[in-house]
């Protein structure tokens, strides 16, 4: 991650990192949709364009038909 986001991740400390270990209340996972993410064979070189959508290298697709929900069509 550090390869592809460079600068813009941030540093903890060490004492941040001991205290945000563990330190969560709830985790909620959502099983009512998904969405497919395909490595992308071209990458924009363009430095202005790097932003948190692009750093993961893939394009993320899904068909929005319910507000929140995401269905995919049968065999895709």
């Amino acid at each position: 991650m550090r390869s592809l986001v460079g600068d813009r991740l941030p540093n903890f400390t060490a004492q941040e990192t001991s205290d945000l270990r563990g330190s969560y209340d709830i985790l909620g996972l959502n099983y009512y949709g998904a969405y497919y993410a395909k490595n992308l064979t071209r990458v924009d070189p363009d430095p202005t364009h790097l932003r948190y959508a692009t750093d993961s290298h893939v394009n993320v697709t899904g068909k929005l038909t319910i507000k929140f929900i995401i269905i995919y069509e049968i065999g895709r």
